[in-house]
């Protein structure tokens, strides 16, 4: 059995972080956008026929997707940095008060030309009193609006969204209901892990390196907050977000407030 004068020792010559992922990735996305840009400036030329038009319609095909295929793999390697600074604590917040109400409607407003599009209704439920929380604005925009779209993109044609925003007992609650499919049990608990793509039956599939939930989960805990799915009652899905409520400040009882404060200065006696 070790000694404890050695476990101090032992303490100071453990190995630590390798910084390398971090720096691979960021000299991988530079080496990677020089040519990703190329192929999509090119291929744009190309499709739009700058040159001269492409006479077989096959070669027109293979353009499209030549430019799609680049622009995902682009927003792959921007997704994947995003995600790797937010969970190293690389992205600062820049702490503003939050009316979740009002955020939820842009996050509605943001995915209503995809939801007129597949006849899913979209509707909002306020709280009763105003939920402000605090947090960079930009950053929980992104998180709700990517539930909203994520409940959106498996939802059924003619389906339903609903957006809740409320207080519960542990803080401010924004929860997102969709009439989907639902997700199973056993794939819940990885669908905000990176990569994790869901195919379910009954909806259109969606192209994507599967990294908005893993975002989204990175948003939460830099906030203090936590973030899971359930299944919805009567079926679908129901995402619920839970943020910390501002302490708030101490309250005065009327006697202390009437009460003055105590001064420094002796108080003269009466001649």
């Amino acid at each position: 059995m070790p000694r404890r004068a050695d476990r101090p020792a032992r303490k100071r010559a453990a190995p630590k972080a390798d910084p390398l992922p971090f720096d691979l990735l960021g000299r991988m996305s530079h080496e990677l956008r020089t040519p990703l840009n190329a192929i999509l400036g090119f291929s744009e030329l190309m499709a739009v026929g700058t040159f001269g038009p492409l006479l077989n319609a096959r070669y027109q095909e293979y353009v499209k997707l030549i430019h799609r295929s680049a622009a995902n793999l682009l927003a792959t390697i921007d997704g994947l940095q995003r995600l790797i600074r937010m969970r190293a604590g690389g992205i600062g917040l820049r702490a503003a008060p939050i009316d979740l109400d009002q955020a939820a409607h842009a996050a509605l407003e943001a995915v209503s030309g995809d939801a007129a599009k597949r006849r899913i209704m979209l509707r909002r439920e306020k709280a009763k009193r105003p939920v402000v929380v605090a947090g960079d604005r930009e950053l929980i925009a992104e998180l709700l609006t990517e539930l909203v779209r994520n409940a959106v993109n498996f939802t059924p044609e003619g389906g339903r969204v609903v957006v809740r925003v409320d207080r519960g007992p542990q803080g401010a609650r924004v929860q997102v209901i969709d009439s989907g499919v639902g997700v199973g049990r056993s794939v819940r608990d990885h669908v905000f892990e990176p990569f994790v793509q869901l195919k379910p039956a009954g909806v259109p599939s969606h192209e994507g390196p599967g990294l908005g939930l893993a975002i989204v989960a990175a948003i939460t805990a830099r906030h203090g907050g936590r973030v899971a799915l359930a299944a919805a009652p009567g079926g679908g899905t129901k995402a619920t977000l839970i943020l910390p409520l501002p302490a708030a400040p101490p309250v005065r009882s009327r006697s202390s407030a009437a009460k003055p404060a105590p001064s420094g200065r002796r108080s003269r006696s009466r001649a």
